[in-house]
């Protein structure tokens, strides 16, 4: 298919088949939608839109289907030595940059979009472009608030006893620095910076979420955690 020349990004969905955590999770109905057809939704409501390419990646024939039916370009399956509990995500990106028909001028950004994430809104993929053309970091990634500050946090010593992670004083919660969580809900980066081998860069911003959108489903208690949001949201 050819390619627009206003396209700069390749809009990558990332769905494998298989999953331990929480098994078929990428076909799971929520809101009597699979969870990848809200990410795919999600993308094409986006006003950014018209700037990217949208692709599901996947190994799963089923998967293809649905996110083809829902709107997504699948020009190609991902073998199944890319789609096992050790690949990585830069392996995933590696292998749709060679399998993918890039605009003439070649793709200048990555959107990198799991289906983990349904909550994310359209807007939240219009706010990463408008971060990313107002400052050109390497990279803008999503975030929400972390739930404890450092001080509450403890590790295990190597007598089993806890440890404090961090042993700064801090006597009321209001007092704690503020620090963010990557929700795994969008990851925009500059090719350049996907050619060096990395998501992030030495100049990543964040794109901060709040937590009803955040929820990342990795098992059964997040998906029922994005049941109540989801019907909350919808009512």
């Amino acid at each position: 298919m050819s390619i627009d020349a206003t396209v700069d990004t390749l809009a990558l969905i990332t769905a494998r088949g298989g999953s331990k955590g929480l098994p078929g999770k990428n076909l799971r109905p929520l809101g009597g939608k699979p969870l990848i057809v809200h990410t795919v939704q999600a993308a094409l409501a986006a006003h950014s839109r018209p700037r990217f390419h949208l692709v599901c990646s996947t190994d799963a024939e089923d998967i293809a289907a649905c996110a083809e039916a829902a709107g997504a370009a699948v020009p190609f399956l991902r073998p199944a030595t890319l789609a096992s509990d050790t690949t990585t995500s830069m392996e995933v990106v590696e292998h749709a940059l060679a399998n993918v028909q890039a605009p003439p001028h070649g793709y200048r950004y990555l959107l990198l979009l799991q289906p983990t994430s349904p909550l994310r809104r359209p807007e939240h993929i219009d706010d990463a472009f408008a971060v990313m053309d107002a400052n050109g970091p390497d990279a803008v990634v999503s975030v929400v608030e972390a739930p404890k500050p450092m001080n509450l946090l403890c590790r295990n010593g190597s007598d089993g006893r806890l440890l404090p992670l961090d042993e700064t004083p801090i006597t009321r919660r209001q007092d704690a620095p503020k620090l963010w969580a990557y929700n795994g809900a969008i990851y925009l980066t500059q090719m350049r910076t996907i050619a060096a081998g990395s998501f992030y860069g030495t100049r990543c911003l964040p794109l901060v979420m709040d937590k009803a959108s955040s929820v990342d489903i990795d098992d059964e208690v997040d998906m029922a955690l994005a049941e109540v949001l989801y019907a909350r949201r919808n009512r």
